[in-house]
Order: structure tokens, then C-alpha cells, then sequence
């Protein structure tokens, strides 16, 4: 827990409001509950976290689903739906705020070590390498979709598939139009 909580307060140092705030809730204590990992950190008066020593009644707890935890570390703001949420609502909201706004500043990081213009490039490529990688899984995607409706006809196309149940509801009309026409020739002709 001492090395989540040293990660945390890292990030938290370059976001000095975010410490002001959790400050304001020094002494309460923060729970995460994602079977079979249980973490718990106090806030301290300056705006950290530190591992409790024991568990004890949390401030507030956060049971997350299993399943849904690595969602939390792609988009935490869409998998906040997904926890389960007890204990005091003003410091809950104050974690969602944090886990929506605060983001570590890598190129902050880096420049300490490598200087400010290295770390500044190194950090516009690895930007440009995750776009490229998004948009070329988001191709592959699309490109194994359409070869998966068009050529080894596996999967239909919406359209073609709104098509053919228009086809299914006239055909449908029909016959019972067909069956009415029949019922009156049969009364008429007997």
C-alpha cells in the first residue's frame, strides 16, 4: 500500500489544489474494496495519503466489481457507474472530481531527468504513437467488420438487415391479405 500511496501523492504534488481540497478531510480515512484487494489510506492534514494501519470504519468505501477495475485505469470517469459507493458523500465527490481532473504530468517528470526540450519531444511522440495506435486499431476494426459483412458474409449490415425485415413485413401483409381474399371466395362460393 505504501508504494500506491507514494504514486498517489506524487501525482497529487503536481496538482496543489487537489491536496487543498483532500486536506479539508484530514483525518478520514478512504477504502477500496476489488476482491481480494483491499486498500485503505488516511488523508493527512497536508493533502496526502497514507496507508492505515489497520482497517477501521472508512470515511467512505469504493466496492469495485473486478471486471470492471481495468476499466478504471482506461476511463475512470465512465467506470465511477459501475462502484458502489458508501460513507460520506462530500469526500466521494471529492474523489470523483480527483479521479476525473488530475492526471500525472509525465513530461514534468521527465524534464527533470532528461531537461525540458528532450522531454517535451519525447512526450509529443509518444503522443502522436498512441494516436496513431487508436486510429489503426479503430481501422482494423472497421476493416475487419467490412470483411466480415462483405466478403465472408459472417455478419449482415444493419441496412441489409432493416431491408429484410421490411421484405418479412410485406411478405407477411401479404399473406394475410391473401388468407382474408381466400375466407371471402370460400363464404361466397359455398
Amino acid at each position: 500500500m505504501r508504494v500506491v500511496a507514494d504514486a498517489v501523492n506524487h501525482v497529487l504534488e503536481q496538482h496543489p489544489w487537489a491536496r487543498a481540497r483532500l486536506a479539508e478531510h484530514a483525518g478520514k480515512s478512504i477504502r477500496v474494496d476489488a476482491a481480494p484487494l483491499q486498500l485503505q489510506f488516511s488523508i493527512t492534514a497536508a493533502g496526502n495519503l497514507d496507508p492505515a494501519a489497520a482497517p477501521a470504519a472508512a470515511g467512505v468505501a469504493f466496492r469495485i466489481d473486478p471486471a470492471s477495475a481495468p476499466l478504471l485505469v482506461a476511463d475512470a470517469g465512465a467506470a465511477l457507474s459501475r462502484v458502489h459507493v458508501e460513507g460520506d458523500a462530500d469526500l466521494a465527490a471529492l474523489v470523483a472530481l480527483l479521479l476525473r481532473e488530475v492526471r500525472w504530468d509525465a513530461e514534468e517528470d521527465a524534464s527533470r531527468i532528461i531537461g525540458d526540450i528532450p522531454a517535451h519531444h519525447a512526450m509529443r511522440a509518444g503522443r502522436a504513437l498512441a494516436a496513431w495506435a487508436r486510429d489503426a486499431s479503430a481501422r482494423l476494426a472497421d476493416m475487419s467488420a467490412a470483411y466480415l459483412a462483405d466478403e465472408a458474409a459472417v455478419l449482415v449490415r444493419a441496412r441489409s438487415m432493416e431491408e429484410f425485415a421490411r421484405g418479412v413485413a410485406e411478405a407477411r401483409d401479404q399473406c394475410a391479405r391473401l388468407e382474408k381474399r381466400l375466407a371471402l371466395l370460400e363464404r361466397g362460393g359455398a
